[in-house]
């Protein structure tokens, strides 16, 4: 063999042993970077046992937390600390640096596998909350843990959990319940059974339930990052979530059954897809100087009471916001027990809209359950409003309120009373601004206005005045349009009945009646879609006999039919 040869062989041999070697490092180092707690109690001591206290600060300080054996080693780099399916109750403070707390911060990377435990704090104990992630190269992951009674008063952090500074928490199958924040006479309360300031929080597949006390919301973030997948905030005396100035997202959560209203933007940019704010006792959404994105979501049968007076039972938009509805319903939102006893603006409406612009694609609001003659599902009192696809109804004669506004644009829309003997009534009102309605079926007006019309409208009486190009007037829209029913599409839809006026009105290629293109509010093609003219469409939100798409799921309304 040559002496080449064998040089080439010694090398990889050198090699071979070298990543050998190495492998083998990482392997000790992934070894070390998991920390098996053994003991559910909450003490700090060289006692031969690992709490969980003793594997955050073994994993924090990469040190561990005694010499005997089943101590907890120490950490090293990101760590992960595993739990038993065991309770772990928490009897003392064990970190009070900033605030009382049951746990050590946490200051490190972490992974807390939960393994289906609870952690729970005596209800002998003093004050404390129970964990709290406060520093920006903090990382806290927590899989399947439920978080139970914490209790905090004063300016003292959340309750439950606390993420501040920078620091970025996903929680994945975590259950906060049962927490108790009160902050009687504080001016500015930590509130919130979570709270979230300048940090990062995602919720995943979990819940925040039941927090109670003085000010006690579900969950408070300023400046932050929060996203909800999944997941569930109900039941908390004040309200559901709370935000000042942060990028919220909101997927295929519920929130609901809160004391105050489920959601309360300030300066805030949100999305909610998919969800479903419900059941609340001050209003739905408080939109304030925000961004707003409703996408398949519902807002449903949210109160709203002379004793707090929000602006509205469903969503109240004010200060400058900005908030888009789209696929979305609003519905069965109403201020119980009709007109309040007092001198205050309260909701009656199930969308009020103040100094701001709302923007309805596909969607449908159907309001005013209390039908009292201050009630409208729609009251519009802002900058733009924009109402495309869309179906605006109610019990009573005034589904839609515009008191003023810069510029309104309707197409493509059916607003009628849901009652078919109050169709001719004023269903309406436009005051003297920019305005145009083309395509659309209006039950009647307050005030006649022909030049809004942009042509082929159909209304019930002449209330309105339109007189352009395929206006029809004087039409029973009784007869013409269905009850409002479950047509397919995402929300429900007024049917036009077989030979009504409103079918193939409106020519191809005119008002954006365009072949392969155009949708109506289900999501049904319009222009030759019906088979019942060609390439026309139809006015208002629904196309006859247009077969809707498998895509458009349908919300979860049912009581929008009764």
């Amino acid at each position: 063999m040559s002496d080449t040869v064998v040089l080439r062989r010694s090398l990889w041999a050198s090699v071979g042993a070298l990543l050998l070697v190495g492998l083998l490092c990482a392997g000790q180092a992934r070894a070390a970077g998991v920390i098996t707690v053994n003991s559910t109690s909450q003490g700090i001591a060289n006692d031969g046992r690992c709490t969980l206290a003793e594997a955050i600060i073994a994993a924090n300080t990469d040190t561990a937390s005694g010499s005997k054996p089943g101590e907890c080693p120490a950490g090293h780099g990101p760590d992960t600390i595993i739990l038993a399916n065991a309770v772990y109750t928490l009897t003392q403070i064990l970190d009070n640096e900033y605030d009382p707390l049951g746990l050590p911060s946490i200051s490190s990377s972490i992974v807390l596998e939960g393994n289906g435990a609870t952690l729970v704090r005596d209800p002998q104990a003093p004050e404390f909350g129970m964990m709290e992630v406060a520093l920006e190269q903090a990382r806290l992951t927590v899989n399947d843990l439920t978080i139970r009674g914490g209790r905090t008063s004063g300016d003292a952090t959340a309750p439950g959990l606390g993420v501040y500074a920078g620091a970025q928490v996903t929680l994945n199958r975590v259950h906060l319940i049962d927490n108790i924040s009160d902050h009687t006479g504080n001016p500015y309360p930590v509130d919130g059974a979570v709270v979230v300031g300048g940090a990062t929080l995602t919720l995943i597949d979990s819940s925040v339930e039941n927090n109670t006390g003085t000010h006690a919301n579900g969950i408070v973030s300023d400046e932050s990052i929060l996203t909800l997948q999944h997941s569930t905030v109900s039941g908390h005396t004040e309200r559901g979530v709370r935000d000042s100035g942060s990028r919220v997202q909101i997927v295929g959560t519920t929130i609901a059954s809160n004391g105050k209203q489920g959601l309360q933007l300030w300066q805030s940019i949100a999305t909610l897809t998919k969800s479903t704010i419900s059941g609340n006792h001050d209003g739905g959404i408080d939109a304030s100087a925000s961004h707003m994105t409703l996408a398949d979501s519902t807002v449903r049968d949210n109160q709203v009471t002379a004793e707090f007076g929000n602006l509205a039972a469903g969503v109240a938009i004010r200060s400058s916001s900005l908030v888009t509805l789209t696929r979305s319903a609003v519905f069965g939102n109403n201020e119980p027990g009709g007109v309040p006893p007092c001198p205050c603006v309260v909701g009656e409406d199930g969308i009020r809209v103040k100094d701001s612009s709302l923007v309805v694609i596909d969607s449908l609001i159907d309001d005013d359950r209390n039908a009292t003659d201050l009630d409208f599902s729609l009251h519009f009192d802002g900058d733009d409003l924009i109402i495309r696809n869309s179906t605006i109804t109610g019990a009573h004669d005034n589904p839609l309120e515009v008191s003023s506004a810069q510029a309104v644009s309707i197409t493509f829309s059916t607003i009628v009373s849901k009652q078919a003997s109050s169709r001719a009534f004023g269903n309406v009102a436009f005051p003297s601004s920019l305005y145009q309605v083309s395509n659309s079926i209006i039950g009647g007006c307050w005030t006649a206005r022909p030049s809004t019309s942009q042509g082929y409208n159909v209304a019930q009486g002449t209330s309105c005045g339109f007189d352009s190009t395929g206006d029809r007037q004087g039409v029973d829209l009784g007869v013409m349009l269905g009850p409002l029913a479950d047509n397919g599409g995402p929300t429900p839809t007024f049917a036009l009945q077989p030979g009504a006026v409103a079918i193939d009105a409106i020519p191809a290629g005119v008002n954006g009646c365009q072949a392969g293109i155009s949708r109506d509010q289900r999501g049904a093609p319009r222009a030759g879609g019906s088979g019942l003219g060609g390439d026309a469409c139809d006015s208002g939100a629904y196309e006859a006999a247009s077969t809707v798409p498998p895509s458009e799921t349908r919300l979860y309304v049912p009581l929008i039919i009764r």
